[in-house]
């Protein structure tokens, strides 16, 4: 199989200022879902890439309950060979479905944004290279990772920090200012949620926000 379809999973967003940052993760550790860490914290890369009228980024600006996202992922820093994934994402309302392709690039396709003439070994992802050919965007950000206790991977939580985007100007990449403020997402399982209404143990104010649409 050379895809990976993701469990469906309900998805909620919160925008966290940064002089909360600490009082938000002692909140997050120290509430009744037993939050631990997950994963070492890792700067997380996106690549993303839209048709030429930029299609998914007016369905985001113009509140289309039916959003798809995709990108290039990959982790820490840009190496010769950067061993990422492609990612499909598409969106209905709260609820959010992954497919994931794995693929290794090389850093050149990626400085120079050269995917005109690439061929990735996935039919799925030349067909959607096809789709949205224009890609100038890299975001980035610092992610922690954490997962509750009392329901494993079926209830995870991120925190976002330090992001910021890069536009691609003859084959540097030139960042933009970075965000004061986080991204915390809540991550659970459509069965999970369907049960328990998860989302109501944070203290704040639920958005609907896009780091691509921000950038």
């Amino acid at each position: 199989m050379n895809s990976e379809l993701k469990e469906q999973r309900v998805e909620f967003k919160y925008i966290i200022n940064s002089k909360n940052l600490n009082r938000v993760i002692d909140h997050v550790s120290k509430n009744n879902y037993f939050f631990m860490k997950q994963y070492e914290d890792r700067k997380v890369n996106s690549l993303y890439f839209d048709s030429a009228k930029l299609s998914e980024l007016n369905n985001t600006l113009d509140g289309s309950n039916m959003k798809k996202k995709f990108r290039y992922r990959f982790y820490d820093n840009i190496s010769k060979k950067i061993e990422g994934q492609w990612e499909l994402k598409e969106k209905i309302g709260i609820n959010t479905s992954k497919k994931i392709y794995k693929e290794t690039i090389n850093k050149s396709q990626l400085m120079e944004n050269n995917f005109v003439e690439f061929t990735s070994r996935f039919d799925a992802i030349n067909f959607y290279l096809r789709k949205y050919s224009f890609s100038n965007r890299l975001i980035s950000y610092e992610r922690k990772y954490f997962v509750s206790k009392k329901y494993g991977n079926n209830f995870r939580l991120t925190l976002d920090s330090n992001i910021s985007s890069a536009v691609n100007v003859n084959g540097v990449l030139r960042n933009n200012t970075e965000k004061d403020y986080s991204i915390l997402e809540l991550k659970i399982s459509k069965d999970t949620y369907n049960k328990n209404h998860l989302e109501n143990f944070l203290p704040f104010s639920r958005v609907g926000y896009s780091k691509y649409l921000e950038a």
